[in-house]
């Protein structure tokens, strides 16, 4: 099994709202405090555990390849994909706040029941990736940054 991390530039891009949700939540509490309001306590302690949650979910990202399929972990989450499902992973960029900051992140499009899915993952070595996925998959094929399906001759 290999795993992969999340690419630690996605992972402070994800953080840095959270944390200051968290900031936010402590200067509001901080506030409550002072003057007693209750208003102040609420919506201090609703910042916080959001900036918190936040947090957790930007940071426990992780992927998990054997030779049946990706697992994708994101906070309470799990996406389990069959690697037999899987008909291509490909580049991609995001642009998460505005156009300065572009993050590469992979493209994997597959087949579930008779809708295409796609899900897009951020890991660290992305061209280790698409390798260890190409090679888990007989039927994907390697051509320069992505793994795509083999041609088929069936109809």
């Amino acid at each position: 099994m290999k795993r992969f991390k999340r690419s630690a530039q996605l992972v402070a891009i994800g953080a840095m709202p959270q944390l200051l949700n968290l900031i936010g939540g402590a200067a509001l509490l901080g506030a409550g405090h002072m003057s007693g309001k209750w208003y102040f306590w609420a919506l201090g302690s609703l910042a916080a555990s959001l900036g918190v949650v936040g947090l957790w979910l930007a940071v426990a990202v992780r992927y998990e390849l054997d030779s049946l399929e990706l697992r994708i972990f994101h906070g309470f989450w799990k996406t389990r994909i069959p690697l037999e499902c899987i008909e291509g992973v490909v580049p991609t960029r995001r642009y998460p706040f505005w156009p300065p900051t572009t993050v590469e992140t992979l493209t994997v499009v597959y087949q579930k029941g008779e809708k295409p899915r796609a899900v897009m993952v951020s890991p660290q070595d992305a061209d280790e990736f698409v390798r260890a996925v190409a090679a888990g998959a007989p039927f994907l094929e390697l051509r320069g940054d992505r793994a795509i399906k083999k041609p088929s001759l069936t109809l």
